[in-house]
């Protein structure tokens, strides 16, 4: 059975679910033994049901049905029980179990506070340390003062685009997409993933109420923006409709003049 191998899984032991965790996490615990072949099961997005961890291609070295663990049926009770859910899920129980797991990577808090509120308090406290430690009067510390921004920049860049990638893994995104952020029209796709949805919302869509009303402080500005760009432009496109109907009856008077001349000569005296 081949199944992904770059999202995030889900595993059972003793009838309960856990996770989620990565597919390298997925085959630390079975190469421990901390995964029964047989009686845990694994599921990750495209899976219709849960399948014993055995099944799941490259998670075990496969070994010969010799009398080995992995083929021996444990004596007595065995402690591992299959999960409750062995079918197909359904899709309000695996929205909650994806929602409501404990994801890594950052928050939605904390790329709020380091990429939106950690950049103010920085250059404040630049601007302090500058007044307390440097002279600007004196032509050294001056000197010393674009260097000494320059290296502050870039280590706020570096800590903000280490917590974009986090943001990344907390989201179930793969954190390639960074490359996104610079790409125009893309990047506000990208902002609004990082911004307003909370963990795990790749897999499981949903929007909570902080997210939505994110949504609107992001969008709504750039709607109006837009709206009133297309405004502008239909109020331009009938102002100069306005100036073209004016012209076609100027032309008109002066054809129906010419017309009125041509005839005047054409006609033979007396008539």
């Amino acid at each position: 059975m081949s199944e992904d191998t770059s999202g995030v899984w889900f595993y059972s032991r003793n009838g309960q679910r856990a996770g989620p965790v990565s597919r390298e996490q997925l085959e630390k615990m079975a190469a421990a033994r901390q995964l029964n072949p047989r009686y845990d099961h694994c599921w990750t997005q495209g899976m219709d049901q849960w399948v014993p961890a055995g099944e799941v291609e490259g998670l075990f070295d496969r070994k010969p049905a010799d009398g080995s663990a992995e083929n021996t049926a444990p004596t007595g009770k065995s402690p591992y029980q299959p999960p409750r859910q062995e079918s197909k899920l359904s899709e309000t129980e695996l929205e909650r179990e994806l929602r409501t797991a404990k994801w890594p990577g950052a928050t939605r808090r904390v790329y709020i506070f380091a990429t939106w509120v950690l950049p103010f308090i920085f250059a404040a406290a630049i601007v302090l340390l500058t007044e307390i430690l440097l002279d600007l009067e004196n032509p050294d510390d001056a000197a010393v003062l674009p260097l000494l921004s320059g290296i502050a920049a870039l280590v706020l860049f570096g800590f903000v685009i280490y917590v974009w990638l986090l943001r990344f893994t907390n989201l179930g995104m793969s954190r390639w997409w960074i490359l996104g952020a610079f790409v125009p029209l893309l990047n506000l796709w990208v902002g609004y993933r990082t911004l307003c949805c909370p963990a795990g919302y790749e897999y499981h869509r949903k929007l909570d109420g902080i997210g939505i009303f994110l949504a609107i402080l992001y969008w709504g500005p750039m709607v109006l923006g837009l709206a009133l760009m297309v405004l502008s432009f239909a109020v331009l496109l009938g102002a100069a409709g306005g100036m073209f109907g004016g012209f076609e009856e100027i032309l008109e008077r002066m054809m129906e003049e010419m017309e009125q001349m041509d005839d005047g000569l054409t006609r033979p005296d007396g008539e």
